[in-house]
């Protein structure tokens, strides 16, 4: 690790993996709930995103948003397809890729 930061709902880790000789920046998220917050907060990453983007990038944690209908498990809730847009065209914009994880 070479530094790290916070930002409203993010924690940014700055390194090098050491075996591959890679740079790169963890980002752990913890998004709000709310519309405008989300939209907020995916602007803040999409900057971080372009300042390092000769880095290798992994983003985890807690998005509270979904791609699809179907990844809503648990409490029955309405879903919101614009935050299901805004999530779509956050990860689309930035260059990033989801991997098929669920949980």
């Amino acid at each position: 690790m070479t530094s790290s930061w916070h930002m409203k709902g993010m924690l940014i880790v700055n390194g090098r993996w050491v075996d591959e000789s890679i740079d790169m920046l963890i980002i752990n998220v913890y998004a709000p709930c709310s519309f405008l917050e989300k939209e907020q907060l995916w602007e803040a990453i999409k900057t971080v995103v372009e300042q390092y983007d000769e880095r290798k990038i992994c983003m985890v944690g807690d998005f509270n948003s979904i791609r699809e209908e179907t990844e809503r498990i648990g409490r029955r809730v309405d879903i919101d397809h614009r935050n299901i847009n805004l999530y779509e065209d956050f990860i689309s914009s930035s260059g990033l890729m989801e991997l098929p994880l669920r949980g």
